[in-house]
């Protein structure tokens, strides 16, 4: 069974594929670079056609871009589309209200690409060792809103928490190389990561929320 269809924006492109939830992504950047000059990944046609059809000559490709952040995250489109976006590369259609959409896709990617600087939700999780931050419990000290916010079949919050338990290796050489994490030498820097992206995610729900009353 295919899980939901999982998408996120970063700052720095994937040289080598990433995995996430076992599936292999693809990465749809804004510049990409022609015989070495860096150019805008939106071709002249598509900005043509956005023109054309909302009758607006002032659409610029970055806006396009916002655009469409938005319709991915777009709980209506992810509904009507679910089987098809897990199967294959997604369409975008034209929505009505562009630049509703285009100004609530660039709050999103501006919430998605700086969560390190996002302000620290309020959470009291108390003096906790690595014992309380793997338990299946751990996941009570955050708001139930804030896992709502899924990356795929897993909360953002959910994902952060698995990427820093501790986890052995299996390579003999390699464990006795590298093998040197330990939760508690990195547990404010992770506390902080945490409070950080529950605050990204309940804003998320809100700009998501915003987005389905258009249309």
């Amino acid at each position: 069974m295919l899980s939901p269809f999982p998408f996120l924006a970063i700052f720095i492109l994937f040289r080598l594929i990433v995995i996430l939830g076992r599936r292999a992504t693809q990465t749809f950047p804004f510049w990409i670079y022609e015989n070495g000059e860096k150019v805008e990944n939106i071709t002249q046609f598509s900005l043509n056609e956005f023109r054309k059809y909302y009758n607006q000559n002032e659409i610029e490709k970055i806006d396009i871009f916002n655009y469409i952040y938005a319709v991915l995250h777009y709980p209506k489109y992810r509904t009507e589309y679910e089987i098809n976006l897990k199967q294959d590369l997604p369409r975008i259609p034209f929505y009505n209200e562009f630049n509703s959409f285009a100004e609530i896709g660039k709050k999103l990617l501006d919430l998605h690409l700086n969560f390190e600087t996002a302000s620290e939700y309020e959470i009291n999780f108390g003096d906790i060792d690595y014992e309380i931050f793997k338990s299946k419990r751990f996941v009570e000290f955050f708001p139930k809103e804030a896992l709502e916010y899924k990356l795929g079949n897993r909360s953002a919050i959910e994902w952060v928490i698995d990427g820093y338990k501790e986890k052995k290796i299996g390579d003999p050489t390699v464990a006795k190389l590298f093998d040197n994490y330990k939760f508690i030498d990195y547990r404010d820097e992770v506390v902080s990561l945490l409070k950080r992206v529950t605050t990204v995610s309940l804003e998320t729900l809100k700009l998501l929320k915003q987005l389905d009353s258009l249309e």
